[in-house]
């Protein structure tokens, strides 16, 4: 029937089973590396995505010292105006108020007299 002896045959099929076990290896190698391979840029990507968070946080924070700094200038030039509106009026009424200087002193007329005979 047939001329291969059972022994050579087998040696065959083992060497074919060790080949294709070794690609069996090989493929699964390459599929963990492509699986791996996502989870550690997802890894990356949530790390970014927390520092961007906490920059976000940060930004929000200053803006709102922005803001305080400038309504605490705004209300500074406001008082600084109406403290100096309320210096001009009080120093405008003081002015009415003010002594009038004394008319210079003049010597009294010498009034010519007749001459009392």
């Amino acid at each position: 029937m047939n001329d291969v002896p059972r022994d050579e045959l087998n040696a065959k099929l083992e060497t074919i089973e060790i080949k294709m076990d070794a690609r069996v290896e090989a493929i699964a190698s390459k599929i963990d590396g492509f699986l791996v391979a996502p989870s550690e840029r997802d890894k990356r990507l949530d790390e970014s995505i927390a520092g961007v968070r906490r920059d976000i946080d940060r930004l929000g924070s200053l803006k709102l010292n922005i803001w305080g700094a400038m309504l605490t200038a705004v209300a500074l030039g406001v008082t600084v105006a109406a403290l100096s509106v309320t210096v001009y009026q009080t120093g405008k009424g003081d002015i009415a108020i003010l002594p009038q200087p004394s008319p210079a002193i003049q010597t009294p007329a010498l009034e010519h007299a007749a001459p009392d005979a």
